[in-house]
Parts: structure tokens; C-alpha cells; sequence
């Protein structure tokens, strides 16, 4: 987090394998846009704000622990997705408090 360096990214390869089974790609970096730009350029979306890149969206994967995300207001953004699921992939996020709110929380590495 915090930087714009997306050397060895793992936000690469998953959004390459995402788009790859058709998946359609709404992507939210505070800092690295522009960065991302030059690797999928409009092969995504890009969101200006974190909860627009969660408007009608399928579930969310969480690749970065951006204070953008971590403090983002979840029961509102379960109202705008389409379907609430969530995996975190940083584990940035507090597992009862996602289950409280009604998500489908899947958290990599840790029960």
C-alpha cells in the first residue's frame, strides 16, 4: 500500500486470469492508476473512489490494504454491490464484523 510500484503485483496475474474467463474488471488504486493503465490500459475499469468500484458488482477482492478500503463504510457498500461477497486477500478486514454486516467473507490465509 501506498505506493505506486505494482512490480511483482499479485493484482496482475488475478486480474489477467479474471479477464481471460470473461470477467469484467472494476479496479480502484488510489495511486497506482496510472501505473495499471500502461499494463491493461482500457481492458478495466478504472474507479476514482473506492465504493464506486463496487457499484453492481459480483464480489470484491481485496488486493491491497489501502486506508481507503479498510475504513471504507461496508454497510453501505453492501447496499451498492450486487451480490456481497468479499474476498481478502490481505486481510485487512475484520472477519465477524464483514459476516455481521451480511457478506459472504472469504479471507486467504487465516480461518
Amino acid at each position: 500500500p501506498n505506493t505506486n510500484d505494482m512490480r511483482d503485483a499479485p493484482s496482475i496475474p488475478i486480474i489477467q486470469s479474471l479477464l481471460a474467463k470473461g470477467a469484467k474488471v472494476q479496479a480502484f488504486d488510489p495511486i497506482a492508476e496510472e501505473e495499471a493503465q500502461l499494463v491493461f490500459a482500457d481492458k478495466i475499469t478504472y474507479a476514482k473512489q473506492a465504493m464506486d468500484a463496487l457499484s453492481d458488482v459480483d464480489a470484491v477482492l481485496v488486493l491491497t490494504e489501502w486506508q481507503e478500503v479498510t475504513d471504507l463504510d461496508w454497510a453501505k457498500a453492501r447496499e451498492v454491490m450486487k451480490s456481497p461477497v468479499v474476498i481478502d486477500g490481505r486481510n485487512c478486514l475484520d472477519p465477524a464484523t464483514m459476516r455481521e454486516l451480511g457478506f459472504v467473507y472469504h479471507s486467504i490465509g487465516r480461518q
